[in-house]
Protein backbone atom coordinates (compact mmCIF):
# COMPACT_ATOMS: atom_id res chain seq x y z
CA UNK A 1 0.00 0.00 0.00
CA UNK A 2 1.43 3.38 -1.02
CA UNK A 3 -0.48 5.57 0.52
CA UNK A 4 0.82 4.77 3.93
CA UNK A 5 -2.48 3.47 5.20
CA UNK A 6 -2.32 0.49 7.15
CA UNK A 7 -3.26 -3.11 5.09
CA UNK A 8 -6.81 -3.54 5.26
CA UNK A 9 -5.87 -7.40 7.52
CA UNK A 10 -4.06 -5.39 10.42
CA UNK A 11 -6.99 -3.33 10.83
CA UNK A 12 -8.89 -4.61 13.73
CA UNK A 13 -10.50 -2.19 15.83
CA UNK A 14 -13.57 0.10 14.95
CA UNK A 15 -15.49 -0.34 12.26
CA UNK A 16 -14.49 -1.02 8.92
CA UNK A 17 -15.73 2.26 7.24
CA UNK A 18 -13.30 3.97 9.89
CA UNK A 19 -10.01 2.62 8.08
CA UNK A 20 -10.92 1.97 4.19
CA UNK A 21 -11.75 5.94 3.36
CA UNK A 22 -15.51 6.04 3.23
CA UNK A 23 -15.64 9.04 5.63
CA UNK A 24 -13.24 10.62 2.57
CA UNK A 25 -14.89 9.18 -0.13
CA UNK A 26 -11.28 8.02 -1.03
CA UNK A 27 -12.43 4.35 -2.10
CA UNK A 28 -10.71 2.24 -4.60
CA UNK A 29 -12.21 1.35 -7.93
CA UNK A 30 -11.72 -2.21 -7.26
CA UNK A 31 -13.45 -1.70 -3.79
CA UNK A 32 -16.00 -0.29 -5.11
CA UNK A 33 -16.86 -3.51 -7.96
CA UNK A 34 -16.01 -5.38 -4.73
CA UNK A 35 -18.75 -3.77 -2.88
CA UNK A 36 -21.39 -3.93 -5.70
CA UNK A 37 -20.47 -7.65 -5.98
CA UNK A 38 -21.06 -8.40 -2.64
CA UNK A 39 -24.60 -6.90 -2.82
CA UNK A 40 -25.80 -8.00 -5.86
CA UNK A 41 -24.89 -11.83 -4.31
CA UNK A 42 -27.29 -11.53 -1.53
CA UNK A 43 -29.53 -9.53 -3.56
CA UNK A 44 -29.28 -6.40 -2.00
CA UNK A 45 -30.25 -2.91 -3.06
CA UNK A 46 -27.20 -1.07 -5.51
CA UNK A 47 -25.82 -4.62 -6.40
CA UNK A 48 -24.68 -6.04 -9.04
CA UNK A 49 -24.18 -9.48 -10.22
CA UNK A 50 -20.79 -10.94 -9.37
CA UNK A 51 -19.21 -13.71 -11.92
CA UNK A 52 -18.78 -16.92 -11.30
CA UNK A 53 -15.06 -16.97 -9.28
CA UNK A 54 -16.05 -14.03 -7.22
CA UNK A 55 -19.58 -15.46 -5.82
CA UNK A 56 -17.37 -18.71 -4.86
CA UNK A 57 -14.93 -16.68 -3.19
CA UNK A 58 -17.96 -14.50 -1.40
CA UNK A 59 -19.33 -18.42 -0.24
CA UNK A 60 -16.23 -19.38 0.37
CA UNK A 61 -15.17 -16.60 2.88
CA UNK A 62 -18.33 -16.72 4.85
CA UNK A 63 -17.42 -20.40 5.43
CA UNK A 64 -13.95 -20.00 6.36
CA UNK A 65 -12.70 -20.53 9.91
CA UNK A 66 -10.90 -18.22 12.13
CA UNK A 67 -7.98 -18.78 10.00
CA UNK A 68 -8.64 -18.74 6.36
CA UNK A 69 -10.17 -15.27 6.30
CA UNK A 70 -6.88 -13.84 6.76
CA UNK A 71 -5.23 -15.95 4.14
CA UNK A 72 -8.01 -14.34 1.66
CA UNK A 73 -6.98 -11.33 2.91
CA UNK A 74 -3.70 -11.50 1.52
CA UNK A 75 -4.87 -12.60 -1.71
CA UNK A 76 -7.63 -10.65 -2.42
CA UNK A 77 -7.33 -7.18 -0.27
CA UNK A 78 -9.88 -5.64 -1.85
CA UNK A 79 -13.00 -8.37 -1.87
CA UNK A 80 -11.29 -8.15 1.96
CA UNK A 81 -12.43 -4.55 2.37
CA UNK A 82 -16.35 -5.29 1.53
CA UNK A 83 -16.41 -8.71 3.28
CA UNK A 84 -15.17 -6.67 6.26
CA UNK A 85 -17.77 -4.38 5.57
CA UNK A 86 -21.11 -6.24 5.51
CA UNK A 87 -19.43 -9.23 8.42
CA UNK A 88 -18.37 -6.48 11.12
CA UNK A 89 -20.12 -3.12 9.29
CA UNK A 90 -23.73 -2.58 8.25
CA UNK A 91 -25.43 -3.00 4.95
CA UNK A 92 -25.32 0.93 4.73
CA UNK A 93 -21.24 0.62 4.97
CA UNK A 94 -21.40 -1.58 2.50
CA UNK A 95 -23.69 0.79 0.49
CA UNK A 96 -21.10 3.56 1.41
CA UNK A 97 -18.21 1.57 -0.52
CA UNK A 98 -20.17 -0.06 -3.49
CA UNK A 99 -20.92 4.14 -4.72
Amino acid sequence: MLSGAPPVWAVSDASPSAHIGIMDKNVSPEIKAAARDLLGHYNRPGGTQPGGFRAGLFDIWMKADHLNPARLTIAFPEVAVAVNALRFGSDEELQDLAR
